[in-house]
């Protein structure tokens, strides 16, 4: 197994530079950096193959449409590049886990980054509608998960 190579993706664009390549993407994470990244990839043609997670953690068995891989269960699998798409306080905790599979490069969400998404641009979808009952203010962007109150 070759040594894994470890970036981290500071802006939004340099999540594009992923792109165009026959590689297989996953994301580590299932919570809102993670949706948030996926959605960010695929609206700008970024083919994502899935989502990786830890089976110590309770997560549901799809996310944004995507299969949820338990990585513990696929320990033979060769992964090309795994975002680690986790909130920055796990960041290096979560690289270092992830080190220890067959991963050739690992990028990670800077903490400078992960609320940076660009949302106006694909804020309203088939899985979100604006209520009839909500005010709109410029220059808000909100985004909730299953783990919100929202």
């Amino acid at each position: 197994m070759e040594s894994t190579k470890v970036a981290v993706a500071r802006k939004c664009e340099d999540l594009m530079k992923l792109g165009g390549m026959d590689k297989e993407i996953f994301i580590y994470g299932a919570k809102t950096v993670a949706q948030r990244c996926c959605l960010y990839l695929e609206y700008h043609g970024i083919h994502v193959a899935g989502f990786l997670v830890s089976n110590r953690y309770k997560n549901p068995e799809t996310v944004e449409g995507h299969h949820v891989w338990k990585l513990e269960e696929h320990t033979d699998h060769a992964f090309d590049i795994v975002i680690n798409a986790v909130s920055f306080q796990y960041l290096s905790q979560v690289t270092k886990f992830l080190k220890q599979y067959d991963i050739k490069q690992i990028v990670e969400i800077s903490s400078v980054m992960d609320d940076a998404f660009p949302w106006k641009e694909i804020s309203v979808n088939e899985r979100c509608r604006i209520s009839p009952h909500a005010y709109v203010a410029e220059g808000a962007e909100i985004f909730a998960d299953e783990t919100s109150g929202v």
